[in-house]
């Protein structure tokens, strides 16, 4: 999933950002290092906390695009309290934050993202974060092999918002 967000976010022309401990992976012979950002560049828009979310897609240096946490082996609790880092440092950004899964874990994602901590009036990250699954990504991925560019818009388009509960 990794490599599939890193390849969408070059065609999407964004840099792309993943922690310094993968860099050094590969996917069917790609390098991971060989298609991302080598160095961090911390500001006021983009905190030193995005250095462990798994795929940043960002517009230069500077300017964040997108954040993608992929909750594979830990829990999902952990990918959550990344993007809460990094919703709280940067509370005005308007940029779609992720967790990529497999479907059998989004309602896991979605119960976490409405718990109190998490979807109170400071975070909302109940109406911020969506959801990705593992198929979709892989059918954008696959769909776009031969393509020159990327919408970004694509993934918004598929991923689910957390439903609301009925009283």
């Amino acid at each position: 999933m990794q490599w599939r967000l890193i390849r969408l976010g070059q065609l999407a022309r964004c840099d792309v950002w993943v922690p310094r401990n993968d860099q050094p992976k590969q996917y069917q012979g790609h390098n991971f290092r060989d298609f991302v950002l080598h160095e961090f560049h911390e500001t006021l828009d983009v905190p030193r906390s995005i250095e462990n979310i798994d795929v940043v897609w960002k517009f230069g240096p500077y300017s964040i695009k997108s954040a993608f946490e992929i909750e594979h082996s830990t829990s999902v609790y952990s990918g959550i309290l990344r993007l809460s880092d990094l919703r709280t440092e940067a509370p005005n950004s308007t940029y779609p934050l992720f967790i990529v899964a497999s479907e059998d874990r989004k309602r896991k994602v979605f119960d976490e993202l409405r718990r109190p901590t998490f979807s109170g009036p400071f975070l909302r990250l109940n109406e911020v974060i969506r959801f990705l699954g593992y198929e979709k990504i892989r059918e954008i991925d696959e769909a776009s092999k031969n393509a020159k560019d990327f919408d970004t818009g694509i993934l918004l388009s598929v991923a689910e918002s957390v439903p609301q509960v009925k009283q």
